[in-house]
């Protein structure tokens, strides 16, 4: 007879058969591969032969599962993050909010959307690379990080001027000549 994970694909054989990757099965001497139990949504099983349901692995954080016998989990698109384990929709994927950006897939936590750098600002939810951050136009400069709006460019002091995009200290500001 078959140990659990395995059965016999038919009578009298002489081998046994590996449930497949994301199926696990508890019975032994199974007769049949109908006998194997698919892995719920929000799990995955990457081994043949399981002989437990505890061997379908919970979906990391940045990653979810809507199949049930799932071998692996769908991560996260790029500009968005799933704290939660065992999730099954993307929409537990949350979008990086303005100011930030994130270009890979898969990530785990807020932390993993990157700031916006000096001198640039987004408006974007979800933005997807770091070309999303908009340059502040000349005659105005950013020094902080993660700026989500136009108006927090800030004009260059009474009495200077810059041409410059992507100004990030007011010392990039030169003073006019007279």
């Amino acid at each position: 007879a078959c140990p659990s994970g395995k059965y016999s694909p038919s009578p009298g054989a002489f081998f046994c058969e590996l449930c497949s990757a994301g199926k696990y099965s508890t019975w032994e001497g199974a007769t049949s591969s109908m006998i194997c139990q698919n892995c719920m949504p929000g799990k995955h099983s990457v081994s043949p032969g399981s002989s437990r349901e505890s061997d379908c692995m919970s979906c990391p954080a940045g990653t979810y599962s809507s199949m049930f016998g799932a071998i692996r989990c769908m991560m996260c698109d790029a500009g968005k993050y799933s704290t939660r384990t065992g999730s099954t929709t993307p929409e537990t994927c949350l979008s990086c909010g303005p100011g930030t950006y994130l270009a890979d897939f898969g990530g785990q936590s807020q932390g993993d959307c990157m700031q916006c750098p000096h001198g640039t600002y987004s408006t974007w939810w979800g933005a997807t690379s770091i070309e999303m951050c908009i340059a502040c136009a000349p005659g105005k400069y950013a020094a902080e990080l993660g700026l989500t709006k136009e108006t927090d460019c800030l004009p260059c002091p009474a009495g200077t001027y810059s041409l410059e995009w992507e100004g990030w200290l007011s010392s990039s500001c030169r003073g006019c000549i007279a």
